[in-house]
């Protein structure tokens, strides 16, 4: 590897760490990582090799023939109204982005290889318009952010079935920000609005096992477990404009968890013929391990409801099927549909993070030219009407209308 990829490699990893926080609701799943997954985002789990495969399917790393890198930009426009009896609320800042990268290492060619991924899994960033009808009710600002260092080794057991496994080190930070309308609590109209700010970060690991097994020579069957990863957030509060009868300090300690959801995924593919290919995915998602919010201001604990946000997240399925067509040797063609239920239900619903089930309707071109290959990707998020009646908080009752459109774009060169 000559000096300007190592400095390549860098670049890619330093702006990973650095930009790592957007948010299309699935829960807060973020979107798959590369071009190809997306625009397959169905049916993508054997179809999926090489470099970007540690994000997918651990087994197919050793797709990589040589030593890859891959680099991978999501750009999420993700919008949400807010319709009740109360008034609206609109989300402000619409545009997000999510960079990813791969690394693959094949040690023994299709038989023995090594790679890291870092990838953004997880995370969700919502603003609302600071003069709606939600600013005393919910946080306006709310932004999680994940990276995912996943290291991952591959080995082919017998000619029709490899497998594959690695670690998933997760770093995450975790920010809210909420008006404090001190005139309400100290009974003074003239006491100005505070604003809290809640600010954390932490770490926490998990694991992945993958299998690819050949059936035919034309039909495959991958397998994916990921386990589920628990963060515990330290970190600091704060709140302006404390007025004297108040009983609060201007800053404090924060703490806070959050359980990620262990993901279980089955797919199916077929080389229909030497052009057309098709997939078919279904997965589990363990959501209710994300069954409450604790949060923790020290000596401000006074200040809230509640030791503990309920969440009461419900298990999902994801169902879906993909399509890739080779136009010639360069160019191929990509096609793919998505249902996703959402896990939240309509009693813990909340304006930090909107969601709803949804239909994805996804399309791509990838090119591939010498050691160089590029994909694009667009996807299109149909949501179900959301209007909710039952929330715990009669504040958040109302209709919820999302829009989310998705563009990546995907460079990978073998090194």
């Amino acid at each position: 590897m000559t000096g300007t990829n190592w400095r390549f490699v860098c670049g890619i990893a330093l702006a990973v760490g650095m930009v790592a926080n957007a948010s299309w609701a699935n829960g807060f799943r973020n979107p798959p990582e590369t071009g190809e997954a997306l625009s397959r985002d169905g049916g993508k789990l054997t179809s999926i090799k090489g470099a970007a495969a540690t994000a997918v399917n651990p087994a197919n790393l050793l797709g990589a023939k040589e030593p890859e890198v891959v680099a991978s930009l999501t750009l999420v426009h993700a919008k949400t109204d807010f319709d009740s009896a109360l008034g609206s609320a609109t989300t402000d800042d619409p545009w997000k982005a999510l960079p990813n990268a791969f690394f693959a290492f094949p040690v023994e060619a299709d038989q023995f290889a090594l790679g890291v991924g870092l990838t953004t899994p997880f995370g969700q960033s919502t603003e609302w318009k600071k003069d709606g009808v939600l600013r005393y009710s919910a946080p306006y600002f709310a932004e999680l952010k994940l990276v995912n260092v996943n290291p991952t080794i591959a080995y082919r057991v017998h000619d029709r079935v490899a497998v594959g496994a690695g670690v998933d080190v997760f770093s995450s930070t975790l920010e809210m920000k909420q008006f404090m309308p001190w005139s309400q609590v100290v009974g003074n109209p003239a006491a100005p609005d505070g604003e809290m700010k809640f600010d954390g970060d932490g770490s926490g690991v998990g694991w992945n096992v993958g299998v690819q097994v050949k059936l035919t020579d034309r039909q495959q069957v991958g397998l994916v477990y990921r386990s589920g990863v628990k963060v515990d957030y330290d970190g600091d509060f704060s709140v302006g404009n404390v007025p004297a009868p108040a009983m609060a300090a201007p800053k404090s300690d924060f703490s806070s968890e959050i359980e990620f959801p262990a993901i279980a995924a089955l797919g199916y593919g077929i080389q229909v013929n030497d052009r057309l290919h098709l997939g078919a995915d279904v997965e589990w998602i363990e959501f209710s391990r994300f069954d409450a919010l604790p949060i923790d201001i020290g000596v401000n604990n006074a200040l809230l409801p509640t030791a503990a946000i309920p969440q009461n997240w419900d298990d999902t399925w994801t169902y879906g099927v993909s399509a890739a067509y080779a136009l010639n040797e360069s160019w191929v063609a990509r096609a793919g549909y998505k249902f996703m239920e959402s896990p939240i239900p309509d009693s813990t619903l909340a304006p930090t993070l909107p969601d709803a089930d949804r239909h994805l309707l996804s399309a791509g071109l990838g090119y591939q030219s010498g050691r160089h290959h590029l994909d694009l990707a667009y996807a299109y998020s149909i949501f179900d009407d959301r209007t909710v009646s039952s929330n715990l908080d009669p504040a958040l009752n109302g209709t919820y209308e999302l829009a989310s459109h998705l563009f990546v774009v995907t460079y990978g060169i073998q090194l």
